[in-house]
């Protein structure tokens, strides 16, 4: 009888784990800064304005879906996120890295397709507003290969173990004298 109540006990348990849990999908929230990052490193470091040709924008949110819904005009600029031309001028704009000094921002300017520019741009809160303090070229972009670490910047115990120095082997004493 105790074992017949033990196993009804026992029972939603083992129904409860049995039962597949489904999860939705990942949504990837932007801050609500990303606008107006963006909106700084246009302006104060690009020069964009409303008056400018059209430019097609890309938002690369490298590993998640990323779409802020900036309103590119309410911002000033000439921005379409529609599929750009051969002839229309581009930019790219990778989703911002957040720390404690602010933002970093990668951005591709393309002129025309296969005329890149690539740039991280560092973007520093001030106040209630964005400022750049500097762009400069994309390290992962400039295809410079970095130089062979050098033995001297090795750690001591990453050094290759050098074999102490041999000494002479010592005379082998005799009991015997030459005679």
């Amino acid at each position: 009888m105790k074992r017949l109540a033990l196993i009804l006990a026992l029972a939603p348990l083992a129904a409860a784990c049995a039962h597949k849990v489904e999860t939705a999908p990942v949504v990837a929230v932007s801050s609500i800064n990303d606008c107006a990052l963006i909106a700084a490193i246009g302006h104060d470091h690009y020069k964009f304005g409303a008056s400018d040709p059209a430019r097609h924008i890309k938002l690369n949110g490298e590993d998640h879906a990323w779409s802020p819904g900036c309103d590119w005009k309410a911002l000033g600029f000439n921005l379409v996120d529609q599929p750009a031309t051969d002839t229309m001028p581009a930019v790219e704009f990778h989703r911002p890295h957040y720390d404690s000094n602010g933002a970093q921002v990668r951005v591709v300017m393309a002129a025309a397709p296969g005329a890149e520019t690539k740039e991280v741009c560092r973007v520093k809160p001030v106040g209630e507003k964005w400022e750049v303090s500097k762009c400069e070229p994309d390290p992962k972009a400039s295809g410079r290969k970095t130089a062979a670490p050098s033995p001297a910047d090795a750690t001591p115990e990453k050094l290759p173990k050098v074999p102490a120095a041999r000494q002479p082997d010592a005379p082998i004493a005799n009991s015997q004298t030459p005679g």
